[in-house]
Order: C-alpha cells, then sequence, then structure tokens
C-alpha cells in the first residue's frame, strides 16, 4: 500500500519489498535514525525509541580508551609534542658568542632573538585556546601550531647555514629574526594543545600525574640544551640549529601520532569528551580585578625576568666571571630546568599540602636575589659559585611554579579564570620581551664593551671585568622587587581577610564555598530563563489525525513498530520535523 511505512529492519523479508528505497526517501525515512514519523507542520506524531546498535568491533583492542597502551601512547605523544620546541628555544642561550660572532651583531642584537620569541605571545595567550577549541580544533590546531615551530626552527637554522655567505649586509640575522618570530607564534598554542590532550585522555585518570610527566619531560629537553648543544655548535653553530630543527621534525611526527590516535579514540569510544582549551576570555573582566591579583602578575613578571633573562646570557658570564669552559658553563646552566624537571612535582604536593602559597613565594623571590648576589660578588677563583648558585635558583623556580600559578583561582571567580591566567601570561612575554632588550643595552654600554669581543681563542678573554655586572644588578632588582611585591600582598590579603597566605584546610574550604555559591548563582540564573513548555491546546488534539498518524498506528498494533513510543508536537523538534 503506498500509505504503508516500512523500516526496513523490522519488516519480514516478503514485505521489504514493498518498500523501496526512492518510496522510503520521499516520506522521509532516515536509515540512520530507523524511523521518522512527523511529514507536515502541525502533525500529531510518535517518535519510538532508539534502535539498540551492536557493540562496536576494533581491530585492535589495545589500542582503545580503556587500555593501558592506549593511555600511554597518548602520554608518550604529548611528551614528544613539546620536546622539539623547548630545546630549540634556548639554542641562542647556548652558543651565545658563537652566534653574535656569525652574525656580527652586538649583544643587544643577541638578546633581540628573544625579544622577537615573545613579542607575538604578548597578545597569542588571548587566542590559543580559542584557536584550539572554536577554530582549528584539537588535531588540526596541533598540526598547524607544531609546523608553525618546525618552519621557524628551519629557517633560522638556514641563517645559521648561509650567513657567511649572503652578500646582503646582516641578511643572515634578519633571516634568523624572522624564523624566531615564526617559531613563537606555534611555540605557546603547542603548550595549549598539549594541555588539551592531556586533559581530554587523562581526565579522573591521572590527569596530575599526566600533567607532571609532560612538564618535567619539557624541561629536560631545556636542559639537554645546554648539555648537548655547546659541544657540537661551539664551532659550528649550524649543527645546533639543524639539530633542533630535526627534534621539531620528531614533534611533528608525534603530532600526527596523537591525531591518529585521538581519532581512533573517538570512533571507539562512546566517553571520550569534547575539552575547552581553555576558559573563556572577557576582557571586560579585567576592570573588575582586585588589587591583589595585579599585585600577583607584577611579582611574576619580576620573579621570570630574573631566571629566564638571565638563562640567556648564563654561559657567557660564567665563561667570563668563573673561567668555566664552553662545555661546563653549558652545564650549569642546565641546572635549573633539570631541578625543576624533578621538584616541580614535589613542590606541588607540598604546597599543596602546606598552604601559605604567599609565603613560598616569598621564599623563592629570596632565593633567586641571594644567588643573583652570591654571582655578582663572586670570584673566579671561587669554582663552585656557580654550582652553587644554580642550585639555588633552581629551588626557588620549582618552588614558585608550584605556589604563584595556584594563586589565581583564589582571587578571582571561576568564570574569570581564563582571562586572569591569559593576561597573566601575556604580562609575563611583554616582560621577557623588554627585559632581553634591557640586558643587552646594559652589557654594550659604557667601557665595558661586548664580553664576546676577543680575537683570542677564549672568547670572553679580552672582555672588560664589569661587563656583566650592570645586569647583575638589574637581576637582583627583580629579584628584590618581587620579593617587596609578596610582603606587600601578604599585608592586603591580611587586611582584608583573605586566604591567600592561609593553611591548606581553609584555602580547601574557602574554595569550596565559593565554587558552590557561584554554583547557585548560576542555577537561579538558569531557572530565571528556562524555557516554558507549551502544551497542546484541546482543539488541537480533537482535530483529525494525518495519513501518517493512521500509519504508525496500524503498524503499531500489527507489532511491527514498538509499543514504547513518545507523543510530540512540535514537529519542527521532532525526528523529520518540517519534511
Amino acid at each position: 500500500s503506498p500509505f504503508l511505512f516500512c523500516p526496513t529492519r523490522l519488516l519480514p523479508a516478503p514485505l521489504r519489498t514493498l518498500c523501496s528505497a526512492p518510496q522510503l526517501a520521499a516520506m522521509g525515512y532516515d536509515e540512520r535514525e530507523g524511523l521518522v514519523i512527523n511529514d507536515r507542520e502541525g502533525d500529531v506524531g510518535v517518535t519510538p525509541q532508539p534502535y539498540e546498535s551492536a557493540p562496536k568491533q576494533v581491530c585492535c583492542p589495545a589500542l582503545t580508551p580503556g587500555a593501558k597502551i592506549f593511555r600511554y601512547s597518548i602520554l608518550l605523544g604529548c611528551c614528544l609534542l613539546t620536546f622539539g620546541s623547548y630545546f630549540s628555544y634556548d639554542i641562542p642561550a647556548a652558543l651565545n658568542c658563537p652566534l653574535e660572532s656569525l652574525y656580527d651583531v652586538s649583544n643587544l642584537g643577541y638578546e633581540l632573538l628573544y625579544s622577537v620569541y615573545s613579542v607575538p605571545n604578548m597578545i597569542l595567550p588571548f587566542c590559543g585556546g580559542w584557536l584550539v577549541d572554536r577554530v582549528f580544533g584539537i588535531r588540526i590546531g596541533g598540526l598547524v601550531f607544531c609546523g608553525l615551530v618546525t618552519v621557524g626552527q628551519i629557517v633560522f637554522a638556514t641563517s645559521t647555514s648561509v650567513a657567511g655567505e649572503l652578500s646582503s649586509f646582516h641578511s643572515g640575522y634578519y633571516l634568523a629574526l624572522t624564523g624566531r618570530v615564526i617559531f613563537g607564534l606555534g611555540g605557546e598554542c603547542l603548550s595549549v594543545v598539549q594541555s588539551t590532550y592531556c586533559a581530554k585522555w587523562f581526565a579522573g585518570k591521572e590527569l596530575a600525574l599526566a600533567f607532571g610527566i609532560t612538564l618535567s619531560f619539557s624541561r629536560i629537553g631545556s636542559a639537554l640544551n645546554f648539555v648537548i648543544v655547546p659541544d657540537i655548535g661551539e664551532d659550528n653553530p649550524w649543527m645546533a640549529t639543524w639539530l633542533g630543527a630535526i627534534l621539531c621534525g620528531v614533534s611533528v611526527a608525534a603530532c600526527i601520532w596523537l591525531a591518529l590516535l585521538d581519532k581512533r579514540g573517538e570512533m571507539v569510544s562512546e566517553d571520550a569528551k569534547d575539552v575547552k582549551a581553555d576558559e573563556k576570555i572577557s576582557l571586560s573582566d579585567v576592570l573588575h580585578f582586585p588589587l591583589t591579583i595585579w599585585l600577583l602578575y607584577f611579582i611574576c613578571i619580576s620573579f621570570y625576568v630574573s631566571i629566564f633573562t638571565f638563562i640567556t646570557i648564563a654561559t657567557t658570564f660564567f665563561q667570563y666571571k668563573f673561567g668555566l669552559s664552553q662545555k661546563h658553563a653549558g652545564w650549569v646552566t642546565a641546572i635549573p630546568y633539570t631541578l625543576s624537571a624533578v621538584l616541580s612535582p614535589i613542590g606541588g604536593l607540598l604546597v599543596d599540602k602546606v598552604g601559605r602559597s604567599l609565603t613560598w613565594v616569598l621564599l623563592a623571590s629570596l632565593l633567586v636575589t641571594g644567588a643573583h648576589v652570591l654571582l655578582l660578588l663572586g670570584e673566579d677563583s671561587w669554582q663552585w659559585d656557580p654550582w652553587l648558585a644554580m642550585t639555588v635558583i633552581g629551588v626557588a623556580y620549582s618552588i614558585c611554579a608550584a605556589s604563584l600559578w595556584p594563586c589565581v583561582p583564589l582571587i578571582v571567580q571561576q568564570h574569570q579564570l581564563g582571562t586572569a591566567y591569559g593576561l597573566m601570561t601575556s604580562l609575563q612575554n611583554t616582560g621577557l620581551a623588554l627585559a632581553p632588550f634591557i640586558v643587552g643595552v646594559l652589557n654594550s654600554a659604557g667601557d665595558s664593551g661586548n664580553p664576546c669581543d676577543s680575537s683570542t681563542s677564549n672568547p670572553v678573554s679580552g672582555a672588560d671585568k664589569d661587563a656583566f655586572n650592570k645586569s647583575m644588578v638589574f637581576f637582583i632588582g627583580c629579584g628584590a622587587t618581587a620579593a617587596l611585591l609578596t610582603l606587600l600582598m601578604i599585608f592586603v590579603d591580611w587586611q582584608r581577610k583573605g586566604f591567600l597566605n592561609a593553611p591548606a584546610g581553609v584555602v580547601r574550604e574557602a574554595l569550596q564555598a565559593a565554587e558552590d555559591k557561584e554554583k547557585e548563582e548560576w542555577a537561579a540564573q538558569l531557572d530565571e530563563e528556562e524555557e516554558v513548555v507549551v502544551k497542546p491546546d484541546a482543539a488541537r488534539l480533537m482535530a483529525p489525525r494525518s495519513h501518517m498518524h493512521v500509519r504508525n498506528a496500524y503498524l503499531m498494533r500489527v507489532g511491527i513498530l514498538p509499543s514504547s513510543i513518545t507523543v510530540q508536537t512540535n514537529s519542527r523538534r521532532s525526528i523529520g520535523g518540517g519534511v
């Protein structure tokens, strides 16, 4: 019968021929949904319960989200995803004097290699998560940002290979700056992709451990740079830069591997959840931030400038000040990153157990200030000063990383976290963009000259003894500023009866209370905006039933349609509405 609607999966074999594919398509039948009922606006129809599909069969059960080998594979991919970028980022620091000689630039020109990296990241932290979440997606976004890192490092490596052959003045140096800018466009956003992969596949299962391992592996990449690069790049800088490009290529391979695993995991798992790459960014929230969050921002800038910017000149400083070889200077410079890889998880656990976050930040600021004072006053005969000072800096770096950033949720509301962290990262990169420029000016100013200027075999033997003193005073000032701001923040928090410096138990109770309050506010708002369900009036219910309704009733009576069906009156929201 032309009025008989035949779901082919339910009809006996002899009756299936009555319903051809064109007839079913014309009637609005969808094989994926099993049954389409309403065929015109206003019909009162029924929607059957969805059919139960057979369990998904996979060819390799070991590579399913529930298997440990799948999660370990994801974790390995996340570790390798940023390994190349962290290794390559500090290659200029490991080859300070060789690069200045290669490009024929001053110390200021060398420091610009770091400044141009940070300039794009003064803005990108605000939109990196949005790009991953809304524009590219995690898989395409990872490939885009990892590709930018690799292309930038290849351009930088190319500049070291052709610097002496280009006829134009400083052409190789400008090519290097271009490569570092491209490298910076992908470097920070790639970390967002890494965090998103971890949150997606380790949520509820060893998430903290996964984040700790990936962070430690990244720091190991930075440490290996200072151990390996001075040996292979002192006479041939191009070898070190191309090694960085190769490792960035390994990161691209890891990114492809992660994308394939992520795609497979989504196909075979119904539990895979889309994870937001970042919280919502709202610039209007900045106007309502309290004084304590701004103090925290300036502490962050001062503290990280005193460490990261110092590392950019550390190898040359240790050669000049303490007479270390290029190889040993690289080893000493690697100490903070090595200690951070080991101590950061321990520091986080300690802060979680004890609390008193601002006290830990104050301790870290005082430690880093004392380490710079020790380096400034040290003599070349004190061979253990660099090792001791860099160990103290490594401990301070680990403590601050575990105590400074977790203060943000204690100050702003949960829906403002994205804006708060985005602004914090942006300001941090602003400081890291300006500080190398300042250090370059200080190192090149006055009669001290450039510490890398020398015609002898030792690249720093001809430098004036005061070449780095002004820079060290600058770093001491940054550390002392962080300590003073922390003291001011402790006083303000105490005066306002806050809990930034409270014990861990008090902090947990306050956070739980704040979260419950915010949930209640959101629930009240949703209740006000709840849609009113309009029930059909009696006249509509008594209207003559359509031929589609008659067919469905007949199929139910003869047992072809299941009896557990739901009456719907809004055809636009039902399956097949508007057909």
